[in-house]
């Protein structure tokens, strides 16, 4: 193998080739783009070509075969050091164009919407809709790739109540910022703060929730369907993530003034707290005694969905409640207890109000 030999002037610098030269002033350019394995010796390839290295010994010193310096040498002849840069790989063409892809969206929408047991369960569903209309024939291998390449996923659907009325919610929506302009006028020297009410019921009956297992494995857990219960009483302000609760053996009135009173107690005197809370017998009951620094305002009937706090025990049953087994009652509330003390203002925030921060402006 033949040494490189290079002058050097009275300063000592480096005298270097010209075209390596030329080389070197390409190169600052290409450096910043994303750089790759191929890419860089694609480059040294052509280093050791302009420096009159012979592609034999070339080839023994990148490891790579004689072929391969050929033909990245062709290339940067032919079109210069650029067209070394990797191009992205277009693949087949797809069996459906922009246009036919979203109109396959739309009927999917539109299927999904209908009040009927004919949705979008399967993906031979998906396959016979596009032989149907655009007369293309996909394998079963090839719709799940198309399905993921398209933006296509399959999710369980958010339950809503029979009884569910948009229009009632729509009016709520529109006439809340009336009643929180009322309140403000009722209370002009405090501060109001909103919080959401809820309570939730966990127990002996085995809570279940999604586990990373080995594709393969199916895991079992110990299940038991006996009822001794309690309830998670809590009230969470989801824009500062502050919270309050109680474990509580039952849900009633009682309870309910119970958590009021507590609550009550713990709010500071500038401010005045605006509790949302839906309009069960436990909570909008003559019985129930409201503290001054506490307005209550109920939800519309059957609309779970607008209390944020659905989502905080969402989030408690998977992460801290879930697979558990209890002996007593005295077991029972104790887990509850943790459960909720684990929670901070960060994961409160998180889940009531960072994750849904476009949908709160829209309710309110």
């Amino acid at each position: 193998m033949q040494h490189l030999i290079f002058t050097t002037n009275k300063k000592g610098m480096l005298h270097m080739p010209k075209k390596v030269t030329h080389f070197n002033e390409t190169l600052k350019g290409l450096l910043k783009k994303k750089l790759t394995a191929q890419l860089l010796r694609r480059l040294a390839i052509i280093l050791l070509f302009l420096i009159d290295i012979k592609v034999k010994e070339i080839s023994v010193v990148l490891k790579c075969s004689p072929k391969t310096v050929y033909q990245t040498i062709r290339k940067f002849k032919s079109d210069g050091i650029m067209n070394l840069l990797e191009k992205s790989r277009t693949g087949r063409k797809s069996l459906l164009n922009l246009v036919e892809v979203k109109d396959l969206k739309k009927q999917l929408i539109l299927k999904n919407s209908q009040e009927s047991h004919t949705k979008v369960v399967h993906v031979e569903i998906i396959k016979n809709l596009i032989l149907k209309n655009n007369g293309k024939k996909f394998s079963r291998s090839d719709i799940y790739s198309f399905c993921k390449k398209i933006g296509l996923r399959k999710v369980k659907p958010r339950p809503v109540h029979v009884k569910n009325d948009p229009e009632v919610i729509a009016k709520w929506r529109k006439e809340y910022p009336k009643f929180l302009d009322k309140v403000k006028n009722n209370f002009p020297d405090k501060k109001i703060v909103q919080y959401y009410q809820d309570e939730t019921r966990y127990g002996q009956k085995t809570i279940t929730s999604g586990i990373w297992s080995p594709k393969g494995v199916r895991p079992e857990y110990k299940n038991e369907n006996s009822f001794l219960n309690s309830w998670i009483y809590g009230a969470i302000n989801t824009e500062t993530g502050k919270r309050f609760g109680l474990v509580l053996p039952t849900l009633n009135s009682e309870n309910m003034q119970i958590l009021l009173n507590a609550f009550s107690r713990k709010i500071k005197r500038s401010e005045h707290v605006l509790m949302i809370l839906d309009g069960s017998r436990a909570h909008n009951n003559c019985k129930i005694v409201v503290p001054k620094n506490i307005t209550l305002h109920f939800l519309p009937p059957y609309s779970p969905q607008l209390n944020h706090i659905e989502r905080l025990w969402s989030y408690l049953k998977r992460n801290h409640l879930s697979f558990r087994l209890y002996e007593k009652i005295d077991d029972i509330i104790q887990a509850g207890s943790d459960a909720w003390n684990k929670l901070t203002d960060k994961i409160v925030n998180s889940i009531g109000f960072s994750q849904s921060r476009k949908r709160c402006v829209e309710h309110f």
